[in-house]
Formats: structure tokens, C-alpha cells, sequence
């Protein structure tokens, strides 16, 4: 522990300069860097968790679907993904369409970004 605190007294002491110019250059970058693998990482994880819920009301719909009104599978479909969904169902474009008794659930969510 002692050589960490004296090799950063000794950088902070140390007036010649050298490293301060590299250091200012790539600092920004570095910065942008590791803010889009945050914003990255936080997208994939809501699409990852969206598209179960999406999947999993995809196929309950279907699955219950059989004799009853088009306007009945879309209303139980999206009770289903409010129950199931983790995150805000209310920030979730939910889209379910019926069409020869095939149930398509698709939705969409804007992710929040940490730098912009």
C-alpha cells in the first residue's frame, strides 16, 4: 500500500510535463469510450428481457386463442405482458395482430442513454 501512495505522490510531484498532453488527448475518448459500452450494454439488456416478454405473450396468445374474438386474443395478450414484463409496461409500444389465428406480438422501448 505504501508504494501505491508513494507513486502517486511522486505523479503528483513530478512537474516536467510529459505525460499531461497524451493523457488530455485520450482522455476524452476514453470517456466516449466507455460511455457507449455502458449505453450498449444497458440496450442489450432491455431488448434481451423485452423480447422474452414478447415471446412468452407470443405464445400464451396463441396458445389460448383457439374460439375466441380477435379483440379478446389481443386484450388477454397484453394483460399477459403487463404480468409478466419486469420493467415499465407503460413505456412499452406493444403491437399484437391476429391474422388466421396466428397471434405476431411485437413491441418496441426507447432505452435511456448516461450521455445523451
Amino acid at each position: 500500500m505504501k508504494n501505491i501512495v508513494d507513486l502517486v505522490r511522486a505523479f503528483c510531484d513530478e512537474r516536467s510535463g510529459n505525460i499531461v498532453i497524451p493523457f488530455a488527448l485520450t482522455f476524452g475518448f476514453v470517456v466516449l469510450v466507455i460511455g457507449a459500452g455502458l449505453d450498449y450494454s444497458r440496450a442489450h439488456n432491455t431488448k434481451v428481457v423485452l423480447q422474452a416478454a414478447v415471446d412468452a405473450t407470443a405464445l400464451a396468445a396463441n396458445y389460448d386463442s383457439e374460439g375466441l374474438a380477435e379483440a379478446k386474443v389481443k386484450a388477454n395478450a397484453i394483460d399477459y405482458f403487463n404480468a409478466i414484463y419486469k420493467g415499465d409496461p407503460d413505456a412499452v409500444k406493444l403491437d399484437v395482430t391476429v391474422e388466421k389465428g396466428t397471434v405476431t406480438v411485437t413491441a418496441t422501448q426507447a432505452v435511456q442513454t448516461l450521455f445523451g
